[in-house]
């Protein structure tokens, strides 16, 4: 019998065990995966943004959902700074990058799976790896988790199986169902950090795929053009519409949009520091020292020269003209554009192509102190599962160490006569 089972082997998992071990808890960890972590080697380009480097406060402000406030006592005990006082204290030094994100110095998410395993062999934390959980029947006595490789009983439970982004990495919604079945609350699942889809006559023709523009602000524009929302960072563009940080952070406000439209209008602001009138005057400005130039080849300063061609194509100025016969208004229609560049988003990536699960096991079922099933003792939900994520950048790695960390301390504490 032991003290506590944890299905799933991901990052919020592998803390539950061993924070619960760490007081001497008998813990099994059961993941489907022959190895653990695999999402986790994923991330960040195999790099894994272990957290973001940000206060509590600040933490919970740069979330995209108004529930960020359930994490406050998670965090607290186990935020940003304990994360990287866990890692740096186990070997694996730590360089903070820009948006405060956190990264292994040696660019290798494995060194910090192996930080974990090591903590995880060390306290004797029992792993069931290729292990599939077929059932698990719950009362508050006992937990029975059947398996391919026969049953465990434990006194308590957590479920940290993930979302249902990256299935192939074992992330199947295992625990919605699980819930659903005992009658636990779940909203409704969607893709968050995901790649924008769009139609516009540049994506169809791929003229600027592959482009990259660093430090803009991509906007969503309601009906009558006023942001809903907006985010600065850097973007890539696609052969089937635009990617990277700031289309991933807006993807999932253009999905709700999307609900209620058939199309969202987005727009691309590739000098968010300048006003458009000064950046019409710098094109005026800037003519007299190319005047043998034409057009496209003076613009290279402000754009890729695919691009540019795209907003002189828009701004309907011949490319070809002499960079010294450019009159006021064409410079003020070009600057228009470089700050209101429009993107039609037709959907989003579905989830299996998002980074993140947005929705999930409704935080009014949750115990915000210990991350325990209000109406099911001895049943804890962490990371990803919850009705909680981030942006990308750390955030949701820290979510699921924290909640798992929670859960853990909670078993590690008990006394339980479950």
């Amino acid at each position: 019998m032991y003290d506590g089972i944890i299905v799933g082997g991901g990052p919020a998992g592998m803390m539950a065990a061993i924070t619960a071990a760490t007081y001497g808890k008998r813990i099994a960890l059961i993941e489907q995966n022959p190895e653990l972590g695999r999402k986790m080697r994923l991330t960040g380009g195999g790099r894994c943004n272990i957290t973001n480097n940000k206060t509590v406060h600040d933490f919970i402000d740069h979330l995209p959902t108004r529930n960020g406030r359930f994490l406050y006592h998670a965090l607290q005990v186990f935020g940003p700074r304990q994360i990287m006082d866990y890692f740096t204290s186990r070997g694996v030094p730590l360089k903070v990058e820009d948006h405060d994100r956190v990264f292994p110095v040696s660019n290798r998410s494995l060194d910090l799976i192996m930080a974990l395993e090591r903590d995880l062999k060390s306290r004797r934390v029992d792993l069931f790896l290729a292990t599939r959980v077929e059932s698990i029947s719950n009362t508050d006595s006992i937990k029975t988790i059947k398996t391919n490789r026969g049953p465990l009983l434990g006194k308590q439970l957590v479920i940290a199986t993930g979302g249902q982004s990256y299935p192939h990495t074992g992330s199947t919604g295992f625990g919605y169902h699980w819930a659903h079945q005992q009658g636990i609350a779940v909203t409704p699942v969607y893709p968050a950090e995901t790649p924008i889809l769009a139609s516009n006559a540049w994506v169809q023709s791929k003229d600027l795929q592959g482009l990259t523009f660093k430090d803009v602000i991509l906007r969503l524009l309601d009906d009558k053009g006023a942001v809903i929302k907006q985010q600065r960072h850097d973007l890539i563009i696609t052969h089937f519409g635009i990617s990277g940080p700031a289309a991933l952070m807006l993807s999932q406000f253009v999905y709700h949009d999307l609900k209620q439209h058939d199309t969202a209008s987005l727009e691309l602001d590739v000098f968010p520091d300048y006003p458009v009138d000064l950046l019409a005057q710098e094109l005026l400005d800037h003519k007299r020292s190319y005047p043998q130039k034409t057009l496209l080849n003076g613009l290279d300063r402000y754009g890729p020269k695919r691009f540019m061609q795209v907003v002189l194509e828009e701004a309907a100025i011949p490319p070809h003209l002499p960079f010294a016969h450019l009159r006021k208004t064409q410079a003020q229609a070009i600057a228009h554009l470089l700050k209101h560049f429009s993107i039609t988003a037709i959907g989003v990536k579905p989830l299996p192509y998002a980074f993140v699960t947005g929705g999930g096991i409704d935080l009014k079922e949750i115990d915000p102190k210990t991350m325990e099933c209000k109406r099911k003792k001895g049943v804890f939900f962490v990371g990803e599962v919850l009705d909680l994520h981030g942006y990308t950048g750390g955030y949701n790695m820290t979510i699921a160490l924290a909640t798992g960390y929670i859960a853990g301390q909670a078993i590690g504490q008990s006394d339980s006569p479950y």
